[in-house]
């Protein structure tokens, strides 16, 4: 007998949808945590003015929002099963805005925020 896991839609698991955490040498960085949620894990993809970030490789990065999103792929073990017909087997969510104003400080010149 097989035994199925089902499919749990993305949700957040926590009141506030991200957290900034101060960190570094003199708390110059910025770690920002979103946080969902669901089966299969779900994928992250942070934005900014409501487009995908590629990468950040520059020495300052603004993000607006995260997209949350989780499905059940071709090809995997029990695919067939999860992606029938009438079945649902993905689904998403985007934060509201992320605001960092507070973060920012007089000395940080050149900088603006989100």
């Amino acid at each position: 007998m097989k035994h199925y896991l089902f499919p749990v839609p993305v949700k957040w698991s926590a009141d506030e949808q991200i957290t900034v955490k101060v960190m570094g040498v003199d708390n110059c960085m910025l770690q920002l945590f979103c946080h969902a949620r669901g089966f299969p894990w779900p994928r992250f993809q942070w934005m900014e003015d409501d487009k995908d970030i590629d990468c950040s490789n520059g020495k300052a990065l603004i993000v607006s929002r995260c997209r949350i999103w989780n499905e059940i792929e071709e090809g995997f073990e029990y695919s067939t099963f999860y992606r029938r017909p009438g079945k649902s087997f993905h689904s998403k969510l985007i934060t509201n805005p992320v605001d960092l104003s507070l973060f920012i400080t007089a000395s940080a010149t050149g900088i603006s925020s989100v």
